[in-house]
Order: structure tokens, then C-alpha cells, then sequence
């Protein structure tokens, strides 16, 4: 029987009682199949307390299937790198243990990969491509022709390469390289098989033993895990905030922009991927793209002229959003300014050099204000005009809906 004391002491490591109870614990949830939550503080060795419990409950089970999922890719290259070699070697050497590596996937999404099948990589590098120039205009030429020696070497091997082997470069070169998963891959051969190094890695990391992963993969992969035997969720604390992520919405201009040019990069070529009956309407959707692109460029930009102008933030906002086209966002033909105010805030007010905290902040206090009749448009008209800092006019505004309020 494995003790986990014995790991210690095998591995001349500091014995911890508290890591002990932990190990037993966690022994006892697994061989129970049942649920469990332990809180420890850091530097009490956590990762091999549930480690040793884990390969053992393996060893017994050979069928059975385990998922670790931590908070980092730090965490996860530790797991990986030191903490399960460690454990696998005791058991290799005092229990004739036959698991090893492996029998270890690791998981990360698919855009920490580089997509080494993108049509982008086989164009002439004087080619007047806005997509290749953005990548060539994030990182050094030097940089760049390492990566398109890369790319062909990788297209051999099928050896997936992560961002992280790749020379530093802007996020949005990465971005135009980056692997896109299932959504808009081409990496399909004529099979309609997956042929790229991502595929390949996942397929092996998927039906390894043990897979280590992180919260972002864990949630948004989740049903895939559904049929493991074990699931070890490291730094818990830190799962709901990736649940929320995962799991809200938030519209900005930016985004909508940036799907657009998603669409229309992945439908380039259309015909090489779409059946005849399918292009009158794939056109037609890449025409409505390209009109709605140019309204919100339109929008964008009229909003940053009007807040460099000079124009206060109540007047520039009622202004700017007066006129907008918001039937192609609203099934219902309507939108107030109040819904869209996310939409320019990444797009307009930081290009304007504004604080979108601030700006936000203000919007609300304005448009709840007004909504609620607790402040004129006299009164906020007043406000900016006296106050030109916008510091000052969120304080004052929010002042005068305080004071009008008593």
C-alpha cells in the first residue's frame, strides 16, 4: 500500500502534517467518489498532495481517466514539468508503476498556437496584403523570416508550436497568425480531416490518462470532461471569476469590428470552400458586412472628432448617437444611446485620449438622472459649461443629482 509519507521521505522532502492530512483527505473523496473542498495556504504543497492520491487511485483503475485544472499555464508547465514526473517516479520505483509521461496531456486553447497552414505564410513577402503587413509591421524582418522558416518546418512535423517558442511581437500580428480552433480553421485536407499540429495535440492530449488544464480551457471545453473519473480544480478561488468571464456578454464597437474582419478574412476566397448554392447568399452576408463596417467606421470616427474638438461628453454623446443607424443591431428597430454607450467606449474614447471609466461613469449618472427626472438638461447643460475638466464634471453632475435628490 502507498503511504505518502514514504514519497516524502523518498523524495528527502519536508514532512508537513498538514499536507499529509491533505493527502488522506483527498484519498478518501476520490475512493468515495465524492466531493470535496480543502483550503490551504501557499507553500504547504498542494500539487503533491492531491498528486500521490491521484496516480495511486490510477494504478488501481486502469481505465480510469483524471482532470487537473489550475488558474495559470505557470501552474500548468509546473504540474507537467516537476511536480508529476516526481510522483511518477516513486511509484515506478516502489510500486512497478508503468504510467509515465505519456500518459500526460496538456491542454491550452487554441489560440496559444500558431496556425502553420494559414494561406497568409504561403504570399510573397513584398505582397501588398493588409494581413501580412500587419504581421510583418509587429516584429522584426529578422523575426519574421525565423517564423516562415518555422511555419514550413512545422508543416512537416505537425509539431504544434505555442506563442510562447515564438520571438516577441504586437498582439495583433500574433492575432492574424494565431490557430482559430473549429471556428473558421482551414486546416482541413481533402478527407475533411484535420491536418494541422493543434489537431494533432489535441487529439493526443484528450486521450492521455491525466490531463492537465486551466480554468479558461475547463469551462469553455467542459462537456468535453464530462466522462472523466476525477476532476482536480487547483486555486478553486479563482474558477468564478473565469466562470463569469466565460459566461457574459459585453458589446463593444471594437468587437463588432473585429468580427466583421474576422468573417471576411475567413471568406476571402469563397469559392474554394463553399458549394455553388451556398455563394449568392455568402456574398450577399459579405456585402451587408462590408456596409455595416463602414457605418461603424463612420460612427467611430465622428465621435472621436467631436470629444478632440473639444465638445463636453452630454452634448458630444446626444449628438453623436442621434442620427445612428441602430436598426441593423435591433431586432425591435430601436436603440436608446444608453444601450450602445459600450459600444464607443473602447473604440472612440480611448482613441480621443479620454478615460472610458470616466466616461462611462458619466453616462450613467446622465442618462439615470435624466430617465429618472432627478437633474435637467438645463441643470447638466450648466454643469459642463462651468466645469471643463471631465474629472469635474463627473463630481459636480453627480452632486447636483445628490443635492436635487434631497
Amino acid at each position: 500500500m502507498a503511504k505518502f509519507s514514504d514519497f516524502i521521505l523518498d523524495g528527502n522532502l519536508e514532512r508537513r502534517p498538514e499536507q499529509e492530512t491533505m493527502a488522506s483527505t483527498i484519498a478518501s473523496v476520490i475512493s468515495g467518489k465524492s466531493e470535496g473542498i480543502i483550503e490551504a495556504e501557499p507553500g504547504y504543497g498542494k500539487s503533491y498532495a492531491y498528486l500521490f492520491p491521484v496516480i495511486d487511485y490510477l494504478l488501481k483503475n486502469e481505465r480510469a481517466k483524471v482532470v487537473i485544472s489550475t488558474a495559470t499555464h505557470t501552474l500548468q508547465d509546473q504540474i507537467v514539468g516537476k511536480d508529476l514526473p516526481a510522483v511518477m517516479n516513486y511509484f515506478r520505483k516502489h510500486h512497478k508503476s508503468e504510467l509515465n509521461m505519456a500518459d500526460v496531456g496538456k491542454l491550452i486553447g487554441s489560440g496559444n498556437f500558431l496556425c502553420e497552414d494559414d494561406p497568409v505564410f504561403k504570399l510573397p513577402d513584398d505582397s501588398d496584403n493588409t494581413r501580412l503587413n500587419t504581421i510583418k509591421g509587429g516584429m522584426s524582418a529578422v523575426d519574421f523570416k525565423k517564423i516562415k522558416k518555422l511555419v514550413e518546418k512545422t508543416k512537416k512535423s505537425r509539431k504544434p508550436v505555442t506563442q510562447r517558442e515564438l520571438p516577441k511581437m504586437r498582439n495583433e500580428a500574433w492575432q492574424e497568425m494565431a490557430c482559430r480552433g473549429l471556428n473558421g480553421c482551414k486546416c482541413y485536407d481533402k478527407t475533411g480531416e484535420k491536418r494541422c499540429g493543434y489537431s494533432k495535440y489535441m487529439r493526443s492530449g484528450m486521450d492521455a490518462r491525466i490531463i492537465v488544464t486551466n480554468h479558461h480551457y475547463l469551462v469553455a471545453a467542459g462537456g468535453m470532461f464530462a466522462n472523466k473519473d476525477i476532476v482536480i480544480v487547483d486555486e478553486a478561488h479563482k474558477l468564478p471569476e473565469v466562470l463569469a468571464t466565460q459566461h457574459s456578454k459585453e458589446l463593444k464597437l471594437s468587437r463588432i469590428q473585429w468580427t466583421i474582419n474576422e468573417f471576411l478574412k475567413l471568406t476571402a476566397n469563397p469559392s474554394m470552400f463553399y458549394s455553388k448554392d451556398m455563394l449568392s447568399k455568402l456574398y450577399a452576408v459579405r456585402s451587408l458586412s462590408h456596409d455595416i463596417s463602414d457605418r461603424l467606421s463612420e460612427f467611430s470616427a465622428h465621435v472621436t472628432a467631436a470629444m478632440q474638438a473639444g465638445k463636453k461628453q452630454a452634448a458630444t454623446f446626444e449628438e453623436a448617437l442621434k442620427d445612428f443607424p441602430y436598426e441593423i443591431f435591433s431586432d425591435e428597430g430601436k436603440a436608446s444611446p444608453a444601450k450602445i454607450a459600450n459600444w464607443i467606449l473602447t473604440g472612440s474614447s480611448q482613441a480621443a485620449g479620454r478615460n472610458t471609466a470616466i466616461v462611462q461613469r458619466n453616462i450613467t449618472w446622465l442618462k439615470d438622472a435624466l430617465e429618472k427626472e432627478q437633474i435637467s438638461e438645463k441643470r447638466i447643460k450648466e454643469t459642463v459649461e462651468a466645469n471643463p475638466g471631465e474629472a469635474g464634471d463627473v463630481k459636480t453632475i453627480t452632486k447636483n443629482v445628490k443635492d436635487d435628490k434631497s
